[in-house]
């Protein structure tokens, strides 16, 4: 029925009066609804309408209506965002419907997760941080998720800002849950399903020795989490001085008369060959990254296309306009001052740039490439 022309017809109606025209339908739908690309004239970018499958009733209305007023009011980095609501008549039915964000990537069900787990610990630990943060998010304003699963846990590739970041979707609507739920559901299912997404059997083991993860509650768990995030960034940091790779961050150069770079730059310095896989930057104090990595750029010759091979003494190097920088930041929710490494995936590993202060103008102090005197600077503040 949804996919009926007549009904597609009355979708477009209901969209018209709001500014937003319909596409097209999408290749995936929920349990309980059906998706659709849509285009938003006001914005103009690409946003989703998630149409629900049930009819509106008396006591469902309610149950969807107090449901989207809490999703909308939700602001958060690791949440999808929802713009709207409403509902579409046919055939003297009405069913309700949300405009939610686009969001470009894969879910954790359509990712391999032995690829996955060979990504760098350090890089999947925060992604494991990132969906405690945004499964948080959601328990402040609806008590539990209740729909946790790798199909509803999306690893977003925001190719205009280029930075990678999880995105928390589709929360199991009240309507479905009548009775109350004995236990922590969600925890059960991070532990369940997440825990061996994100961590290798010996990573958990590891952790396992020090603390048994059954006695902890969901908000335990993520300060955990948190913490050897936190600790694992620091120590990643120090591993600038390893011997093979040697990262350099220079600071904003200008190559024309409108536009301004961050240059970085990687450097082999051992004996046998490194490959890069990526690169970006990666601030100390927020424990995320900006991956820079974006073909468009490459087809413009200001990166090195990747995976790269480097032999001893051989080079990768990447120009990252200033103003893609700005809204990497803006996404990312970094503000000046901060401290900032570059760093570079390898088939041994992640390397770091030594840690540069940003300051806004995109200003880094760093004694590598020019002499700067701090209490001077303080006293001119």
């Amino acid at each position: 029925m949804f996919r009926s022309k007549e009904f597609i017809n009355a979708i477009k109606t209901t969209l018209d009066l709001i500014d937003y025209v319909y596409l097209e339908p999408m290749n995936k739908n929920g349990e309980w609804a059906e998706l659709y690309f849509i285009y938003s004239k006001e914005a103009k970018e690409i946003r989703v309408a998630k149409v629900y499958s049930e009819p509106l009733g008396r006591i469902n209305e309610e149950i969807y209506k107090s449901d989207a007023k809490k999703l909308i009011n939700i602001n958060h980095q690791n949440v999808v965002k929802i713009f709207d609501k409403g509902f579409i008549e046919y055939k003297e039915n009405k069913y309700f419907y949300l405009i939610l964000e686009y969001i470009r990537g894969k879910s954790l069900e359509e990712i391999d997760n032995s690829l996955f787990l060979e990504i760098p610990y350090n890089e999947r630990l925060n992604f494991f941080a990132q969906t405690l943060e945004g499964i948080n998010e959601f328990r402040k304003n609806f008590d539990l998720h209740r729909d946790l699963h790798t199909a509803n846990i999306m690893l977003s590739e925001e190719y205009e800002i280029e930075v990678r970041k999880i995105k928390i979707i589709d929360p199991g609507s009240s309507r479905y849950f009548y009775k109350p739920i004995e236990g922590d559901i969600d925890y059960y299912l991070v532990k369940k399903d997440f825990l061996n997404f994100y961590l290798r059997p010996e990573e958990i083991k590891a952790i396992s020795e020090n603390i048994d993860l059954n006695t902890l509650n969901f908000p335990k768990f993520k300060e955990l989490i948190d913490k050897l995030n936190v600790e694992e960034s620091e120590i990643s940091s120090k591993t600038m001085e390893k011997k093979n790779l040697d990262v350099t961050i220079y600071e904003p150069l200008v190559l024309d008369t409108n536009k301004q770079y961050i240059v970085i730059k990687a450097v082999n310095k051992g004996l046998r060959p490194i490959v890069i896989t990526n690169y970006g930057f990666r601030s100390v104090k927020y424990g995320t990254i900006i991956n820079i990595y974006n073909k468009k750029l490459v087809r413009k010759h200001l990166l090195d296309r990747l995976p790269k091979k480097l032999s001893d003494g051989e080079a990768c190097i990447a120009f990252y306009p200033k103003k893609k920088f700005e809204l990497s930041m803006k996404s990312t929710n970094w503000k000046f001052p901060f401290e900032l490494l570059a760093y570079f995936n390898t088939n041994d590993g992640t390397y770091y740039s030594k840690k540069y202060i940003l300051r806004e103008g995109l200003y880094l102090d760093a004694k590598l490439f020019r002499t700067v005197n701090h209490e001077k600077l303080e006293k001119n503040k």
